[in-house]
């Protein structure tokens, strides 16, 4: 898969931070509702965060008229969110991977930020500023789930 097709990419890079906002939004009312313990909010937990994970891989493959470099360090770092969140949800569930996800996704974010550091230093911050502030978030919950894993118990 190289792009996705003019017009989709066209209609969701339009729409790629209000999208992320709310499916960020319907990951967080479902933990919330998980957390309560409330009937199927399992279900819909993993229905979100899988959304969530899908809607980064996708936006991985939006045409772009950047440089080879920046498309290739964005479609890098949308991925390696998509596999943090996925690890995320692998974490919460108690599920084995969780970790190689979690360092996955870190390691590859860790590099594309540095990548994204670079570029916004030398004048492109308005471009990046959503990427850096999911580097914060994203890669913050991701590290916190993943030094937290050493202190679950073995099953």
């Amino acid at each position: 898969m190289d792009r996705l097709p003019g017009n989709v990419s066209r209609w969701i890079k339009e729409r790629q931070i209000i999208l992320e906002i709310i499916l960020a939004a319907l990951v967080l009312l479902t933990a919330a509702l998980k957390f309560r313990n409330m009937t199927g909010a399992d279900d819909a937990f993993i229905l979100a965060m899988l959304a969530l994970a899908s809607f980064y891989f996708l936006t991985a493959f939006l045409h772009r008229q950047e440089s080879k470099a920046v498309i290739i360090v964005t479609q890098i770092f949308q991925i390696a969110s998509s596999v943090s969140v996925i690890g995320l949800l692998f974490t919460f569930m108690r599920l084995p991977g969780a970790r190689e996800q979690l360092l996955i996704g870190l390691l590859s974010m860790a590099a594309c930020a540095l990548i994204i550091i670079f570029l916004a230093v030398k004048g492109h911050i308005q471009k990046f500023l959503p990427m850096l502030i999911r580097v914060i978030v994203l890669g913050g919950l991701s590290l916190n789930a993943l030094l937290g894993l050493g202190n679950l118990p073995v099953d």
